[in-house]
């Protein structure tokens, strides 16, 4: 008898427990690009203000494979090989045009201060908010590398773009200076 009531109270132990697990596997927040942009954009500033530049590529390419290349992500990885002395022109892919657009939607979207399509639009605008951290942090990157370049290179005209001025890259890369890079 001793045993028959041992082994119900095992099993109602045990049924128990096992309902616990499902209801914790049923309401397990499941990590999204959201969360992934948005804390590896912030890991992405940390790096790179501390130097730790081989950490921020690693991130960058962990980013791109969990969520694909966005334009965030495209901006970043531009930036850090400019910081590195490392931009070359693989770095230009098909998409190159499309994320130039996106980030110049994004820049109106700031200027104009329509936040409320970011909403809508998330996955367009790489899961990370318009205006707050990431960009300004590359604004202000793009900007402190303007200096190391000559002012007619393809480099410079990027960190123009990216640092202070969105609205000409495609005027000024139809002209003869930058036509031949």
């Amino acid at each position: 008898m001793k045993t028959l009531k041992l082994i119900i109270i095992i099993t109602l132990l045990s049924t128990t427990s096992f309902g616990q697990d499902f209801d914790n596997l049923m309401t397990k927040k499941q990590v999204d690009c959201s969360d992934i942009s948005y804390n590896s954009g912030l890991y992405f500033i940390e790096y790179v203000q501390e130097n730790k530049l081989d950490s921020a590529k690693y991130l960058l390419e962990y980013w791109e494979a969990k969520c694909g290349m966005r334009e965030p992500i495209y901006r970043a990885k531009i930036l850090l090989a400019l910081k590195q002395n490392e931009f070359n022109d693989s770095l230009f892919s098909d998409g190159s045009l499309n994320y130039i657009y996106n980030y110049q939607n994004r820049m109106d979207m700031i200027k104009y201060a329509n936040y409320y399509s970011y909403d809508n639009y998330k996955p367009y605008y790489g899961f990370i908010p318009p205006g707050q951290e990431f960009d300004t942090f590359t604004q202000d990157l793009a900007k402190t590398l303007m200096g190391k370049y000559n002012p007619e290179s393809i480099e410079y005209l990027i960190t123009e773009f990216y640092g202070v001025n969105s609205d000409t890259i495609l005027s000024k890369i139809q002209t003869k200076d930058y036509g031949q890079s």
